[in-house]
């Protein structure tokens, strides 16, 4: 829903203004390293990239060793998901995102879009369509 602009589908849950407000950065210039929007870190300077990423993507990590990245220039959710604590100090969340981002082919590239329809009180997910997207030659 966030990286579809605030729609689930066809059906709006929040404008478009909603999802931009969440996601760009409320404290520029008083972090170096970080940047934070409403619930999500942000990389709102290019100087927040420590490894890869796109500008405004946003993201964050959870307590038993989760995280998430949502990219919208990349059209790209990547969602990494353990049940451990400590983590000994394993980097095994950025690992699999970068792994995510090293999958991106530009030039030819099988994309699947999504269909997802709500079906009280489950969520039914189906694919829409496949689009075979080639190099220009």
């Amino acid at each position: 829903m966030l990286l579809n602009g605030g729609k689930l589908a066809e059906t709006r849950i929040l404008s478009r203004k909603s999802v931009e407000l969440l996601s760009q950065n409320h404290i520029q210039g008083k972090s170096e390293t970080l940047g934070y929007g409403l619930g999500f870190g942000v990389n709102s300077e290019a100087q927040h990239l420590t490894e890869l990423g796109s500008m405004n993507a946003y993201y964050w990590g959870g307590f038993f060793y989760t995280s998430f990245v949502i990219d919208p220039k990349e059209d790209m959710i990547a969602v990494f998901m353990g049940q451990l604590h400590p983590t000994g100090g394993l980097n095994l969340d950025a690992k699999t995102i970068r792994l995510a981002y090293q999958a991106i082919n530009d030039w030819a590239m099988t994309r699947k879009v999504w269909s997802r329809q709500i079906n009280s009180p489950n969520v039914s997910i189906r694919p829409l369509q496949v689009q075979e997207l080639k190099h220009p030659a």
